[in-house]
């Protein structure tokens, strides 16, 4: 009876501490995408993110494929990419140059190569809205 109230207890105390860390991490994780979110307009590495939420950046890379379902890198990719669109469909007189540089690229030929990557369009000069 003890050993089995002991068990009891133990398991218990586990189910308490694994949800605490799920709910930790998923806390973190959603402070780490608006902290990405209000900073897409310049450059922000995986370590300046993973010391925001107090993580080591290796862990934080982990948790975060986890938690995402893709790496850091291309999340912050595919955000950058999703707000450029809505940029050039919002502003019927912004540059691409302008664009890039709000969405975190200096090199407005390696934005309009990684756009056509992930859109299969090159970002026009004036984007029409559809």
């Amino acid at each position: 009876m003890l050993e089995e109230e002991i068990y009891r207890r133990l398991y218990y105390l586990m189910n308490l501490y694994r949800e605490k860390v799920i709910f930790t991490a998923s806390s973190k994780i959603e402070r780490a995408l608006s902290y990405i979110q209000h900073n897409l307009h310049r450059v922000i590495s995986l370590q300046e993110v993973a010391e925001h939420v107090q993580w080591n950046q290796n862990y934080f890379s982990e948790m975060f494929k986890k938690e995402i379902g893709m790496t850091y890198v291309e999340y912050v990719k595919q955000q950058r990419i999703k707000r450029a669109q809505e940029l050039l469909r919002n502003s019927s007189d912004m540059r691409i140059s302008d664009v890039a540089r709000q969405v975190g690229y200096e090199d407005v030929k390696y934005f309009s190569q990684i756009f056509k990557a992930a859109t299969g369009l090159t970002p026009p000069s004036k984007f029409q809205k559809r």
